[in-house]
């Protein structure tokens, strides 16, 4: 089958009130204090499904972006929606952008991804090689068939999910 673009958007929910009672939008899925929205969209670029995301802005207090990973908890959260919704294995922009080697950071809250490392998929499963001049700086949620989890793949950020 076809192929569709997919981005992850990441909606805080505002704070007062009582947090049990806050409601997230029609078609996104709540964790903890925020929102997300699993969005199949025509392909896009890092840059552009960004932009799309962030579109979900009302007024300066919204944050939606695309989603930043920032524990295990999160990831887990993640990793089983697709599980359940994403039969295709589809790969998913994060906000998430290498910054040194090895330092990955949330664009979306500025947070830097750490403990997350047994998660990121080597790049020899794709075929691809692990060269020092590689400048994968974006990451995506990608499937692996080898762990059979998913999991992070490190991209330029120029390819069409």
């Amino acid at each position: 089958g076809e192929v569709h673009s997919t981005d992850t958007t990441r909606y805080e929910l505002g704070s007062g009130g009582d947090p049990y009672e806050l409601k997230c939008p029609r078609n996104w899925v709540r964790f903890k204090t925020s929102c997300y929205k699993f969005t199949r969209s025509p392909p896009k670029k890092w840059g552009d499904a960004r932009e799309l995301c962030r579109a979900f802005r009302h007024d300066d207090q919204d944050l939606a972006d695309l989603a930043s990973v920032d524990s295990f908890e999160e990831h887990r959260f993640i990793s089983e929606y697709l599980n359940k919704n994403d039969p295709q294995h589809r790969r998913w922009y994060i906000s998430t952008r290498q910054e040194n080697k090895n330092q990955w950071v949330n664009q979306g809250d500025k947070t830097q991804m750490l403990n997350l490392d047994k998660f990121f998929h080597p790049a020899n499963e794709w075929g691809e090689f692990n060269q020092a001049d590689y400048r994968k700086d974006y990451l995506v949620y990608a499937f692996s068939l080898k762990s059979r989890q998913w999991g992070f793949q490190p991209v330029f950020g120029q390819e069409e999910y």
